[in-house]
């Protein structure tokens, strides 16, 4: 019997765009804690990295836009992603109301990937059938 893959359309959410907001805002935070001086160059360093750190955030806002992604997971832990790699559930998922935190490897290497899902990223019914396969697989 072939085992049934389900398959996941991710879209952007917006916890995921209030994450970058607040991780953005902790790093603004950072700069709070420089040492105060009049130097110049100590100065002009401290904005470059701010506008560069601006941008790079706003550029990150506007791409999750319009960011999308779709994987295939099945009941014994194997799954595909879009970009057609084939991965192994490894490690204990973390499981929330909010969002879903699972632990992937791809066959040929060793190194571990982790992939977070906020609840709104998926239908009600999507993120109820991605936790009950995730807990099937503990």
């Amino acid at each position: 019997m072939v085992e049934q893959h389900l398959s996941f359309s991710l879209v952007s959410s917006f916890d995921q765009r209030l994450t970058l907001v607040i991780f953005y805002l902790i790093l603004l935070a950072s700069f709070l804690f420089w040492p105060q001086t009049e130097l110049v160059i100590f100065l002009t360093v401290k904005l470059l990295l701010f506008i560069a750190l601006s941008i790079l955030f706003v550029w990150q806002g506007w791409k999750l836009k319009c960011w999308q992604y779709q994987f295939s997971l099945t009941a014994s832990g194997t799954g595909h992603f879009s970009n057609g790699r084939q991965f192994n559930l490894v490690k204990r998922p973390l499981i929330s109301a909010f969002a879903v935190v699972f632990y992937y490897q791809y066959p040929d290497e060793k190194k571990i990937g982790a992939m977070m899902i906020w609840s709104d990223m998926l239908t009600d019914t999507d993120y109820r059938h991605l936790c009950r396969l995730l807990c099937q697989n503990r």
